[in-house]
Parts: C-alpha cells; sequence; structure tokens
C-alpha cells in the first residue's frame, strides 16, 4: 500500500446507523468510527374507534339526522373542518342523537372516530381541555409517547396530527365555547360533533359551527319510542300510550324512566297504569327516580343545569314556575322577579343559553312540564310563601293593566276603557289593532292562570271583577260564548258594590255576549237594568242612554215583540236627535221602520202604505251617509210590505233599485233578500223561482252555521231562514208536490235550527284565521252602523277573507257530518223502521212517511184540536205528578188523560196505522207536538219509538250509535235538592261497576272528568232550559250548573244520556220547532240517545219507570224499546220519550 492510498483509508469515516446491543471489534478498522445507537421497530398505529355503544331502540328525529348527513356531505365535499353543534336542554336526548348518528356514518371516515365525555353538566367538575387534549393524543400517539405540557403545546400537536386525516370527532356533553375550542382541528376533511345543554354562541359566530337545536320530541316520535320499549302493550293501548308520553312531558329521558316502571309490572293493562301515573302528576320527578344512576334522574340532571346559573337567572327560573304560565316575554319576568327590564332579559338570555326556557316564536319562551316541576320544587325549597306570593301578585297587577290597554287598542269603538293602575314593569306598545290581538291571544291562558294562582287577600276586588271582564269580552270576541258569560258571572261575585260606571260596562258586555248566543231574552233583562242605572244617574246619559234602547229594540225583534222594538226605538231617536248624532238617528229610524212594517204586515193593515213613501225617504238619506246596505235594506222591506198588499208592481220598482249583496253584506240582510225575493215570485205564482230563492237562502245559512256556530252574525239570520223555510214547504204542500219532496223542502227548512255546537277547528292556523275574519267582520259592520268604516279596515276584511279561502275554511260548509240526509240515504238508514215526519201549514196537519222505501203524504185535520188536546193532556199529567192526590180525585183526573190520550191517538196515529204497521218508529215532531208523550198513547204502546227533530239529526245520531267504541260504563249523578225516592239508587244493581256521584261529591269537575269513561251517563238533578239557545241549558250540581255545552266539549259524549228529574221535563215548546233544553243540546254535541220526560213526573212515578228501563236495558234491549216497555206499566203517569236514535249499551267496564 502507497503513502496515498494509506492516507486515504485512514481517513476514511465508517458510520453504522441503528446499531442496538453490544459492538465487538473483530480487526483493525482504518479510519473514523460512527455509530448511531438505533430503536426498536415501532408497532403500527390501530384506526381510533371510540364511539361507545349505540343507543337502543332510537326512534324518530328525522329532521336532526337529515341535517347531520348534509353537514358531513359537505366536509366531504370541501375537505375542510365542519363543524356541529347540538344543543338542548337535559335529557332531551342529545348524547343519544350523536351517538346515534355516529354508528350510522363512521364507516365513511376511514381514519377512524374519537369521542370524549367533558363532563360540563354532570356530578363532577367539568373536563379541562388539557385533560380532554391529553384524552385525544393518547388515542392518536399511543401511550408510550410524551405529550406536551401545556395547552397551547398540546392543541398545536393535536391539530398537526389530525391535518391531514378523514376522520369523526365527538365532543360531548361540553360545558362553554372555552372549553371546547382548544379542541377544534384546524385542517382537514374533520367532522367534529359538539353537544351541549349551552347554546355555544360563540362556536357558530366565531368558528363557523352549524347548531342543531334539539326539542322535545313531537307525540308520533315519542309514541314511536315508547312502543320501542315497551313492545306489544303499548300497540295494544295506543291511547294509553299516547297518554304516558304527554305524562312524561315528549322528553326521551322521562319516557325512558317511564318504559322502565311500565316494564316492571308487566301483569298490569297501560290504561290502568296511565290512569295511576296522571293521578300522580304532581309527583313525576319523584317517580322518575331510578335509584341506581344518577345519570338517568331526571331531577338530578336538571340539577346540573340550575348550579351553573347567575343567582339572578336563578331566581328567574325559580319565579316562572309560580304559576302555570304557557308561554311568557320579558315584561312577564320582569313583573314576577320585581326587576327592571334590562335585568330580566339578560336573565333570560342565560336560561335560553342554558336551554331550561325554550324560544316560542315572537319574542316568547316557555319551559315544559318537567322543568316547569322542578323549578316549582326549587321555588319552594329555597323562596318563602310571602315572597312567592308577592311575585305572583306583581304579576297578576301587570296582567290586569296590560290587557285593558291591549283591548283599548284592539277594541278601538268599546263603550269605554278600563281604569289601569301604574305598575312598575312598563305596558307593552302596540303598532296597531292586529298586533294588540295578537298580543291577547298569546296572554290569554296567561292572565287565566294568574288570576287563579293569585291571592285574593293581595289584590283588592275590584280589579279582581276587572280582570274576569277582560278575560269575558277577549272570550266573546273570539267567539267562545259560553266562557264569556262564565267570566261575566264570576265578574259580579268579585265586585257585588262596584262603581255604576263599572256596572254599566258590564251589564253592556253582557248583553254583547247573549246577542251574540242567540238570546235576546236574557239581554233585555241586562238593558233594563241598564237603563235604570242611567236613568237614576246624576248627570244626562242621552248618548248611551239612546244606544241601550236601540239594542233594546233589536232585541224585541229578535223575539217579533213589534211593539216594544216600536216604542224602545222611537226613545233611541228621540235621544239621538238630542245630541244632533244624525248618523246614530237614521239608523234607529231604520229598525224603527222594520218594526212599524211588520207589525202593518201582521195586523194586514193596508192604510199603512204611507210606510213606503217614508222607507224611500229613508233609503236616500242613507245613502247621502254612504250607507249603502242599509238604504238598500230600507227598500226590501218596502218591497216585502207592497207584496203583503198585493202591489207587485211596487214591490218589482223597489226591488230593481237595490245592488246584490256585496262580500261585506251582513248574513242577515243576504238571507232576508232571498226571503223578499221568493215572497215576490210566489205572489207572480212563479213558484220554482220562490223556491229556487228559498234554496239560495237556506243554503247561505247553513253554511254560515256550518262555519261560525251560534254567533251575532247569524242570529237575525235565523228568523228569515225559519220565514224561508215555512214558505217553501206551504209551496210544495200548496202545489201538491210529491212526499218525497216535501220531505226535502222539510228537512232543508228545519236544519238550520238544531246548530247549538259550535265549531270545532283543530289546526291552530285555520282557528286564528278564522277569529280575524270573524272579528274584523263584527268591527266592519259595527263601523258601517256607527260610523266611519276605516278604508284599512276593509281592505284588513278582504285580506281576512282571501286567507281562510286559501286555508279551506271557507269552502267548508254542510259537508260530511253536517250534510243533510237524502230521501235515499233516509230509506237505507231507516231498513225495517218507519219514519213519520209531521208538518203544519197554516191549520192543516199533515204527515209525511217513508216506510219500505216508499214515501206517503197523509192528511190528518185541524191543527188547532190537535194542540188544544195536547194543552189538557198537558194539565192533567201535572196534576197527576203529586203522588198525594186523594183515591176519588185520581180516578177523575186518570179518566180525562185517558180520553185525551184516546183523542190524541186517533187525530194523529189511527189513519197511519195502515202504512206503517207494526214496525218501530221514528218520529220528527213540529211545534206542539214535541210535547206529546208518544210512548203513553194507545197505538204505540210497548212499541219502540225515538223522538228526533229531523230526519237528518236522526240519521247523524244513528250512525253516532253505531260507533264501534271501547265498553264504557254507567255513572249517576244525583244533584242536590232532589227527594229520596227520584234519587233511589237501587238502579245500579243492574249495572256491574257503576259510579255514582251524589251530595257534595256530585261537583261539575267529578263529572266531567268522569263522563269519557261512561257509555251511559243518568242524571237525577233539577235543571233550567235555555229557550233560545239550548247550549246554555243548564243541571244544578253541588258546586255549579253544568252547561250542556260543557258536555259537548269533552270530544266524547256519553252514547245515552238519562235525564230522570223532573224538573227537565220538555213542557216549554216554542213554535219554532226547537227542541229543548238538554236533549236538543246533547244531541247537537254527539250523544245518541236521551231519555227525558215531556211533563211532569212524580217521584214515585220516575223511579219505578228507571228501574224498569235499566233492568230491560241491563238484560240488552235496545233504549226505545226497554222505554217502550217501562212506559207500558203506567203510561198517563210516565210521559217519557226517548230522543234521538235507539242504541245499545256496549258494556259496563267504567272503574
Amino acid at each position: 500500500m502507497d503513502d496515498s492510498d494509506a492516507a486515504a483509508r485512514y481517513g476514511a469515516t465508517n458510520v453504522a446507523d441503528h446499531v442496538s446491543g453490544n459492538v465487538v471489534q473483530v480487526r483493525d478498522v482504518a479510519g473514523n468510527l460512527v455509530f448511531t445507537a438505533g430503536q426498536p421497530a415501532k408497532p403500527v398505529a390501530r384506526v381510533p374507534r371510540e364511539l361507545p355503544l349505540d343507543v337502543r331502540d332510537f326512534a324518530g328525529r328525522r329532521n336532526e339526522l337529515e341535517a347531520l348527513d348534509r353537514l358531513r356531505e359537505q366536509a366531504s365535499d370541501t375537505g375542510t373542518v365542519v363543524i356541529s353543534a347540538v344543543s338542548g336542554t337535559a335529557g332531551v336526548g342529545k348524547t343519544a342523537l350523536a351517538v346515534h348518528w355516529a354508528h350510522r356514518v363512521r364507516g365513511t371516515f376511514p381514519d377512524g372516530d374519537l369521542y370524549v365525555d367533558l363532563r360540563g353538566y354532570d356530578r363532577d367538575q367539568p373536563a379541562p381541555p388539557e385533560e380532554a387534549l391529553a384524552e385525544l393524543l393518547r388515542s392518536l400517539v399511543g401511550p408510550t409517547e410524551p405529550i406536551p405540557a401545556t395547552l397551547s403545546d398540546r392543541a398545536r400537536l393535536f391539530r398537526t396530527l389530525v391535518a391531514e386525516r378523514h376522520m369523526l370527532i365527538v365532543l360531548d356533553n361540553a360545558r362553554s365555547v372555552e372549553q371546547v375550542r382548544p379542541l377544534l382541528p384546524g385542517a382537514g376533511p374533520t367532522f367534529v360533533l359538539v353537544t351541549s345543554r349551552d347554546a355555544l354562541a360563540g362556536l357558530v359566530v366565531r368558528d363557523g359551527a352549524s347548531r342543531v337545536s334539539l326539542g322535545l320530541l313531537d307525540t308520533d316520535e315519542a309514541v314511536q319510542l315508547f312502543a320501542s320499549l315497551v313492545g306489544d302493550r303499548a300497540l295494544r293501548a295506543p291511547e294509553a300510550a299516547r297518554m304516558l308520553c304527554e305524562w312524561s312531558a315528549l322528553l326521551p329521558l322521562a319516557l325512558r324512566v317511564t318504559a322502565e316502571m311500565v316494564n316492571a309490572r308487566p301483569d298490569e293493562s297501560l290504561p290502568a297504569l296511565a290512569e295511576e301515573l296522571a293521578s300522580a302528576h304532581h309527583d313525576r320527578l319523584d317517580l322518575l327516580e331510578t335509584g341506581d344512576d344518577d345519570r338517568t334522574t331526571v331531577r338530578t340532571v336538571f340539577s346540573w343545569s340550575y348550579r351553573n346559573l347567575t343567582s339572578a337567572a336563578a331566581r328567574a327560573f325559580r319565579s316562572i314556575a309560580t304559576v302555570q304560565l304557557l308561554s311568557f316575554d320579558v315584561r312577564a319576568v320582569a313583573a314576577l322577579t320585581g326587576t327592571g327590564l334590562v335585568e330580566a332579559r339578560r336573565a333570560v338570555s342565560e336560561l335560553e343559553r342554558a336551554h331550561l326556557v325554550q324560544p316560542a316564536g315572537n319574542g316568547r319562551v316557555r319551559t315544559h312540564d318537567l322543568l316547569h316541576s322542578y323549578a316549582a320544587d326549587l321555588g319552594r325549597q329555597t323562596d318563602d310563601a310571602p315572597s312567592r306570593e308577592a311575585a305572583v301578585e306583581r304579576l297578576f297587577r301587570y296582567y290586569v293593566a296590560a290587557f285593558g290597554c291591549a283591548l283599548t287598542i284592539a277594541i278601538p269603538t268599546r263603550r269605554s276603557g278600563w281604569h289601569l293602575e301604574e305598575t312598575l314593569v312598563p305596558l307593552p306598545v302596540f303598532a296597531n289593532s292586529d298586533s294588540a290581538w295578537q298580543w291577547l291571544r298569546n296572554e290569554q291562558q296567561n292572565l287565566t292562570a294568574t288570576l287563579e294562582a293569585v291571592s285574593h287577600d293581595l289584590v283588592p276586588a275590584l280589579m279582581l271583577s276587572a280582570a274576569e271582564q277582560l278575560l269575558g269580552v277577549l272570550a266573546q270576541h273570539s267567539g267562545d260564548l259560553p266562557a264569556a258569560l262564565t267570566h261575566f258571572e264570576q265578574a259580579w261575585r268579585f265586585a257585588p258594590d262596584a262603581s255604576p260606571e263599572h256596572v254599566r260596562t258590564l251589564w253592556l258586555d253582557q248583553v254583547d255576549t247573549l246577542l251574540a248566543a242567540g238570546m235576546p231574552n236574557k239581554a233585555s233583562v241586562y238593558l233594563n237594568n241598564v237603563l235604570e242605572l242611567l236613568h237614576g244617574a246624576d248627570v244626562a246619559h242621552d248618548r248611551s242612554i239612546g244606544q241601550v234602547e236601540h239594542v233594546r229594540a233589536l232585541c224585541a225583534l229578535l223575539q217579533s215583540d213589534y211593539k216594544s222594538a216600536q216604542e224602545a226605538t222611537t226613545e233611541a231617536i228621540t235621544r239621538f236627535n238630542r245630541i244632533g248624532d244624525d248618523r246614530a238617528a237614521v239608523i234607529a229610524e231604520l229598525t224603527l221602520l222594520r218594526a212599524e212594517m211588520s207589525l202593518a204586515k201582521a195586523w194586514g193593515d193596508s192604510s199603512a202604505a204611507g210606510l213606503l213613501e217614508i222607507a224611500e225617504d229613508l233609503s236616500r238619506r242613507l245613502r247621502a251617509l254612504d250607507l249603502a246596505d242599509e238604504a238598500d235594506l230600507a227598500l226590501l222591506w218596502a218591497a216585502r210590505l207592497a207584496v203583503s198588499f198585493g202591489d207587485v208592481d211596487a214591490a218589482e220598482q223597489f226591488i230593481a233599485h237595490t245592488a246584490p249583496p256585496r262580500d261585506g253584506t251582513s248574513l242577515d240582510q243576504v238571507v232576508f233578500r232571498c226571503l223578499v225575493l221568493a215572497e215576490f215570485a210566489a205572489e207572480q205564482r212563479r213558484f220554482d223561482d220562490a223556491l229556487d230563492c228559498a234554496e239560495s237562502g237556506l243554503d247561505r245559512l247553513l253554511a254560515a252555521f256550518d262555519r261560525y256556530g251560534v254567533t251575532d252574525l247569524v242570529r237575525g239570520a235565523g228568523l228569515f231562514g225559519r220565514e224561508l223555510g215555512d214558505l217553501a214547504v206551504k209551496l210544495v204542500l200548496r202545489r201538491g208536490h210529491a212526499a218525497e219532496e216535501v220531505l226535502t223542502w222539510l228537512e232543508r227548512a228545519r236544519a238550520h235550527l238544531h246548530r247549538h255546537q259550535p265549531v270545532s277547528l283543530p289546526d291552530p292556523a285555520v282557528a286564528d284565521a278564522v277569529d280575524d275574519f270573524i272579528r274584523i267582520t263584527r268591527t266592519l259592520q259595527s263601523q258601517r252602523v256607527n260610523g266611519p268604516v276605516e278604508a284599512r279596515l276593509a281592505e284588513q276584511h278582504e285580506v281576512a277573507l282571501q286567507r281562510v279561502s286559501r286555508l279551506g275554511w271557507w269552502s267548508t260548509t254542510c259537508a260530511g257530518a253536517n250534510a243533510l240526509s237524502t230521501v235515499s240515504e233516509l230509506a237505507d238508514a231507516l231498513q225495517d223502521r218507519a219514519l213519520i215526519e209531521f208538518v203544519l201549514s197554516g191549520d192543516a196537519l199533515v204527515a209525511v212517511v217513508v216506510v219500505a222505501r216508499e214515501e206517503h203524504l197523509v192528511k190528518l185535520g185541524r191543527a188547532s184540536a190537535v194542540i188544544e188536546a195536547i194543552r189538557l193532556l198537558r194539565s192533567d199529567q201535572t196534576a197527576m205528578a203529586s203522588d198525594r192526590l186523594s183515591p176519588p180525585l185520581t180516578e177523575v183526573i186518570t179518566e180525562s188523560a185517558r180520553r185525551v190520550l184516546d183523542r190524541l191517538d186517533a187525530h194523529l196515529l189511527r189513519p197511519l196505522l195502515p202504512i206503517i204497521g207494526e214496525r218501530d218508529l221514528v218520529v220528527v215532531p213540529v211545534g206542539q207536538l214535541y210535547a206529546v208523550p208518544w210512548n203513553s198513547l194507545p197505538s204505540f204502546r210497548r212499541r219502540p219509538v225515538v223522538v228526533a227533530p229531523s230526519a237528518t239529526a236522526w240519521s247523524r245520531a244513528s250512525t253516532a250509535a253505531e260507533d264501534e267504541r271501547a265498553p264504557g260504563g254507567v255513572l249517576l249523578v244525583v244533584g242536590p235538592g232532589v227527594g229520596a225516592a227520584a234519587a233511589d239508587e237501587q238502579l245500579l244493581r243492574w249495572h256491574r261497576g257503576a259510579v255514582a256521584f251524589r251530595g257534595d261529591d256530585a261537583t261539575v269537575m267529578a263529572v266531567l272528568g268522569a263522563v269519557p269513561a261512561c257509555d251511559l251517563l243518568h242524571v237525577v238533578a233539577h235543571g233550567e232550559h235555555e229557550p233560545d239557545n239550548a247550549l246554555f241549558s243548564r243541571l244544578e250540581l253541588a258546586d255549579a250548573p253544568l252547561f250542556a255545552y260543557q258536555l259537548g266539549r269533552l270530544g266524547k259524549p256519553p252514547r245515552q244520556v238519562v235525564l230522570a228529574a223532573c224538573g227537565l221535563s220538555l213542557h216549554d215548546i216554542r213554535p219554532d220547532d226547537e227542541l229543548l233544553g238538554f236533549a236538543g243540546a246533547l244531541l247537537s254535541v254527539g250523544t245518541s240517545t236521551v231519555v227525558v220526560a215531556v211533563n211532569n213526573v212524580g217521584e214515585l212515578a220516575a223511579r219505578r219507570t228507571m228501574e224498569n228501563f235499566h233492568r230491560a236495558l241491563a238484560n240488552g234491549q235496545s233504549a226505545a224499546a226497554a222505554l217502550a216497555d217501562a212506559v207500558a206499566d203506567d203510561p198517563l203517569r210516565r210521559p217519557f220519550i226517548c230522543v234521538g236514535a235507539d242504541s245499545v249499551l256496549a258494556g259496563t267496564q267504567l272503574s
């Protein structure tokens, strides 16, 4: 080796990389040696899959799952970090949703999924972000790699490690934005799903997170979840399952706890468990304790949210549970807490972020039932009773003042406002009447709840009365007339010594409502009281007296008391002229013209032809005041009077100067115009045209009844509708039409007389639209009379009309349940029965008979002879009602009654026997024939007979009787003041499991609570009929009257009702075909069969009738057959009839 080779060799460097273990030199090594110590080879890291177990029986949340799917697709498409913040209240299922969705999509994240519980709302302290990052980094780098010590270093390393990975990260139960932000990746196609009770607004604003807000389940989703947890038991009893879901407030956590309670009691029926839990409504939080796991205990889970609130927000949370508010705004919270609006708004915002209240729209919030119960418990534990009572008092005073302010804006034409006290909370400001009405609708239930909760010792009685009056006015303008009258009665109870001004406005409010309910007779009584008050005042009240006298005149017209109407209107005109109110005076002159023309027409006084010139002059003056409809109405009255005098040429001229009805024309005038045109055509012997006009008017009236129910918008039109119907029936009888056509017109003419039930609108949007339309229509009609008409209001009326048309309400007329039965349909429904429908034409009594699909028209003679016999029979039966008559007197009266019954039988039934044979019967009486005890007539003895107000009404009742329903039970109600014999409960032994309420237990709430579970309701109670509107007929119970309309609101009225007390007899029959009292009202609300007496009955006779009736009923007989046998044993003293349709009890399963 030469020197150059040696230098090259020994100057070299020998390098050995990744050397491990001992190094041994075997021989000489030229040059330097460099060893690099090696490390063992690292194992390949596994892809993390950290999601917890998927939720069993997950149900619902379709919209939220789809929203997360869309966000995931966004992450895949853009390759950037996507953050979704799922927020919601405690127990709503945020973790369940996040974990379930993550399991569904985890396969689309090839680099794995990470999960960490941040313990934001937990029994333990929230996990610091340093701790959470450590968990995440361990999942990524393995257990042996060192992890940086500081938060910032850990965050940088975490962002570096996930930057290029396609991962799913679930950050569960976060407390705050500050806890979450260090855990977010900086780049890459990673999806981060955060759950929290906090809204995490900062995450949305600064970090671009997409919020998914989780609310309570809807009812269908809740039932689906519940059914998946309890199995077939929920499917077999769906109504009980729904009740249990609602009992659980539709909160998923509570639903799962409830399901566990149900599963722990496998031998008990679901309905029984639902009833048991419903009775423990106030103990729900105690029942929703699991005992072994505080994370599934509802109260504990709620507490983790509450303990993080500031003291101001915690106080606000407790205060909102002092009253059962539906939803509320910041002003209500300020009133409850006694703070200013700024402080209240800050507290509400904090509660919203914590999801302890939820947005309800229009700046309002609400809290679900379980959170409300939790807040109420906290309030009782934390705040003393005086503090809670003071909070309710402040809220009540605020609401009374705010309602008075709102109604003054909403009803600017109201006679007077309210004297408002100053409140600590500023009252709301309303831009217009629409915004005021919206606020009133939102707050109506809250004022009701606050009135119930406030201590009456803390507020003046006058303020309590004002609250009831405010609620009454609001209910009246919303169409809930029964509730309005109830509120007004309560207002009187609170303020018996109120000021004359308060008394006057309260009376007038009641008058408005009574007229709207079609009860002018009672309205007249209140108007007389108001007049007495006004005449006794120290200052002149000419305007008020004029207004009251005018309303009195209108009431008299509705009662066909034309003389009283004439006198009242004359006084009104004098008062209006005295103060120079020309508009009000000329409107009153139109009412006077109507009264005087009605008198002239009734008396056939042709010397009253001078009224025609008065009508022409009045029409010109009305038109000059821009009252076109009223001007036309004056001419229509003139035309009608001319027709009654036979002057068809003058009538034609009057009609020619009127215009067809507009959209804003009142229904009264529309129907009246049809009546005038029909009478005019009939006078010209154009009978087909007359019938066409009658059909048009009756169809419009029926459509209005089906849309509005019984309101002031249809009250006067009913009078004209009755005359239209009578005219049409008279025409078809006079012209010798076939029995089928006569029956068709009878049904059309009678249909509107039995539509008592207010329209039910389950869709809130439609209900609000209809309320607005009726309110605006009423206001527009009022302004047309009192002037001036606001241009904006006319535009609003058009918009409201278009809205209800678009929602479908306007096109819903007589279709479905309210449609008239055709003769063919009636024949099918009768099967082997026969129907007899009576009709009066002058003094002629006629029967239309339908039997074996054939129709017959039978003339029965003079109606006056029948009516006189009915009067004699009623007198005899009233005398026999006494159980203490001497034997000789009993014998005389009995013989008299027997002769009268035989005379009635000869007039009414014997001419029909060859046609009807031995068939069961449906009888549709007319006028005084409603007072006939049909089962007592010799030809009908022991024959099943039902009485109905019309063939269509019978058909509907018959259909309801055949509807399948779960077996119900028998309920006996015994009111106060009935004799022991009438209240004899021996009849209960015929019905297994029957329940009785008597004495102090027979309260309205107790009875209404039990009625939905019964098939047969037997009432032994005194009552009072309301002749003008049967829905307001009432039974006297232990604590308050039970009105017929209250039974109609139950949704499921009893199939059969027995009214056994003599005070409920149908002895007050009006001449307008009205079936009075509870019998007519119950048919209109869905009951199939009503058993009632048509005259007074002795207690002993009533008891024996009912014993026989219930014995037969329990043995399987139908109601009509059972009653026929029960009456046959003593027909003279047992004037009971079966009203509606025949029916059989489904069973007696009432517990």
